[in-house]
């Protein structure tokens, strides 16, 4: 019996220093119960309870450990989520003002600008107005004359009557007069198909002329020219005095200048294309937008200083302005065609036909 108390006694106070070890009141007043139950109890029997709740314990202890340690990462890791969705949050709210501060700037220009308009509507309502009443008036004034314009109908009824005898006398001898200007327009026709045969078969250097204030672009544009573009010749001018100039020249690409009507390669391009539409006229330009007031072929061409990419377009144009050139009566058949349709009377007609087969005539003989 000595035996068991004391080898109880010794666990007892083993089982208090690790009880006290845990700072849980609960097992403290567990073990404090199981030590009062101890002495009444064999050693070895005591030994194996002190043994398993110490067992118990440990393992308590452990699974407690573990459960503390999840539990701090997991409102760690829930912190950081938060403090994320947070920042998410503030970016959201930042943005939302940012949109709201964009959209009431510009709902306060559109506003501003509904209210300029709502103030040019009313000043234009103003300005009808005005125009109305005196449209009104202007409508009186026009009965008043429309009555005494009936009365003056019956006297120009009577006086029509008489016009239109006349009228038909005239008419008689218009008739007859056009009959004689047809007749000699038909012979004048004849007269033109019979001099102005050509060799359409016979093909002929075209003479190009190129012009611009800038050198270097020409040089460029003639090397150009003489390189890809076989059966012409090439030459260059700063500027152009006036359409004589370009007499000897089948097709014409002058740079204007300022791009304005008044400027004298605007007067000087559009002169030779009214005096030479057989010929080919076109016009480069820096700003083709702001050229006003020319009448030449196809659109004007945009000019690139830098990468000089105008230069291919001229080249495809001069090798389409040889192909229609060679072919001489179809060329003229389309000039002709755009003679007439821009009401150009049919004796000038004949006679630019005229103009056009003599040149070809002499460009065939001297090139």
């Amino acid at each position: 019996m000595a035996t068991s108390i004391g080898g109880t006694g010794v666990l007892s106070v083993l089982g208090t220093l690790f009880v006290s070890l845990l700072e849980d009141d609960n097992l403290v007043s567990l073990y404090n119960h199981l030590f009062a139950t101890l002495p009444k109890l064999p050693l070895y029997f005591s030994v194996f309870l002190i043994s398993f709740t110490y067992l118990a314990v440990s393992r308590w202890v452990l699974l407690r450990r573990d459960q503390n340690r999840i539990k701090e990462e997991h409102e760690k890791e829930l912190r950081s989520v938060n403090e994320s969705k947070d920042r998410e949050l503030r970016q959201l709210i930042e943005s939302n003002r940012e949109v709201q501060r964009q959209l009431t700037q510009q709902c306060e220009a559109e506003i501003s600008q509904a209210q300029q308009e709502i103030k040019k509507v009313k000043e234009i309502c103003t300005s009808l107005e005005g125009r109305v009443e005196k449209e009104k008036k202007q409508n009186e004034e026009l009965l008043q004359k429309l009555l005494k314009a009936e009365k003056d109908c019956e006297v120009v009824k009577k006086e029509m009557l008489e016009v239109t005898e006349s009228k038909e006398k005239i008419i008689d001898e218009m008739e007859k007069v056009i009959t004689e200007k047809d007749m000699e327009l038909k012979s004048q026709k004849e007269k033109i198909d019979r001099t102005v045969s050509v060799d359409n078969d016979k093909k002929w250097n075209h003479n190009v002329l190129v012009v611009d204030d800038d050198s270097s672009n020409t040089a460029l544009l003639k090397r150009k020219l003489v390189h890809l573009v076989s059966g012409i010749h090439v030459d260059t001018a700063l500027e152009i005095p006036d359409s004589r100039f370009a007499a000897d020249y089948e097709i014409v690409i002058s740079d204007v200048f300022d791009c304005a009507t008044e400027d004298v390669a605007t007067s000087v391009l559009n002169t030779i294309k009214s005096m030479y539409p057989y010929k080919f006229v076109y016009a480069m330009s820096n700003q083709p937008a702001a050229c006003r007031g020319i009448d030449v072929d196809g659109k004007i061409i945009q000019k690139d200083p830098k990468r000089k990419q105008h230069c291919d377009e001229i080249v495809k144009i001069v090798v389409e302005c040889c192909k229609k050139l060679n072919d001489i009566h179809g060329h003229w058949d389309e000039v002709e065609r755009k003679l007439q349709i821009n009401n150009v009377s049919d004796k000038q007609i004949l006679l630019l036909k005229s103009f056009y087969y003599s040149f070809v005539k002499r460009m065939q003989y001297y090139y």
